[in-house]
């Protein structure tokens, strides 16, 4: 069993690893960049096929009529 030092030490530790947990939450939901939504509209635009390294979804959007291919 520790000492009240010790477990005071450790205690105030905990509670700065929690703060530093607690800002980077609260960086990532008031980031403007949804990392998963990004793939997406920029397929549908080209008409191509593209993964999202960030979530691992596909999305296809090779058979879809209405784009000039780019060359």
């Amino acid at each position: 069993m520790g000492t009240v030092e010790q477990l005071n030490a450790e205690k105030e530790k905990v509670q700065k690893e929690l703060r530093q947990l607690e800002n980077r939450q609260k960086a990532l939901l008031n980031s403007s960049v949804t990392p998963s939504a990004e793939p997406e509209p920029a397929a549908y635009r080209s008409g191509t096929k593209l993964t999202n390294e960030w979530d691992g979804l596909t999305h296809d959007y090779t058979h879809k009529g209405s784009v000039i291919p780019a060359d």
